[in-house]
């Protein structure tokens, strides 16, 4: 599937328009990440799609409630998240610099999938001789989206947020440590690092 068709796919999901959002449309002035005693929030039904870090494998929950691998071209994928409408699976693999998006089939299989946002990195490419190419790797290790269809990913430089076009909003910080959960209940993110729970209220809301 094409990078065209990809976007195209995502704006009949439900993106409302492919315009430049900032950083400033996302986060609430005075803000930052707060420890808390609740849990990551599970809202709704669980997910058809997962990713078994274990395994490295994008996994689907069949109609008998189990879940069978699904074959991608990712080697070792991290996290997985669902655009609102359904027709759609973004995923990430901690060695690749970029968000891939599958098309979603009737049958719950997944077409081909195409590079769709490109995670910003350490490493300068114009030093690329000199640059150790370990700094060429965003290491996403989870990811979400919000009720406007935009992605966040976290990184080894923190929180990337794209529009639903794929173009980057900005990066903030993210909470101390490897972040290996994201996820939205109402106008707070929540993330997990280090076996903890932090929470953060924002002007971007999580899916209805």
């Amino acid at each position: 599937m094409s990078r065209l068709s990809v976007v195209a796919v995502l704006l009949a999901a439900g993106a409302a328009t492919a315009q430049d959002m900032p950083l400033s449309e996302i986060l609430k002035p005075g803000e930052t990440w707060q420890p808390t005693s609740d849990d990551m929030p599970r809202i709704g039904l669980p997910p058809q799609y997962q990713v078994r870090t274990e395994l490295h494998r994008v996994v689907r929950r069949s109609g008998s409630g189990l879940f069978e691998e699904i074959e991608t071209p990712l080697n070792r994928p991290t996290s997985c998240a669902q655009v609102s409408g359904g027709s759609t699976l973004l995923v990430v693999d901690e060695a690749d610099r970029y968000v891939w998006a599958f098309q979603i089939k009737k049958d719950g299989s997944l077409g081909p999938g195409d590079r769709y946002c490109r995670l910003r990195v350490r490493g300068d490419q114009r030093r690329a001789k000199t640059t150790p190419e370990a700094a060429y790797r965003a290491d996403p290790s989870a990811m979400t989206v919000d009720g406007a269809n935009r992605i966040y990913v976290a990184t080894n430089l923190g929180i990337q947020a794209f529009d639903p076009t794929g173009r980057l909003c900005g990066v903030f910080t993210a909470p101390p440590g490897r972040v290996t959960e994201l996820a939205f209940d109402g106008d707070r993110l929540f993330a997990k690092a280090r076996g903890k729970v932090y929470v953060r209220k924002m002007l971007a809301e999580g899916e209805k």
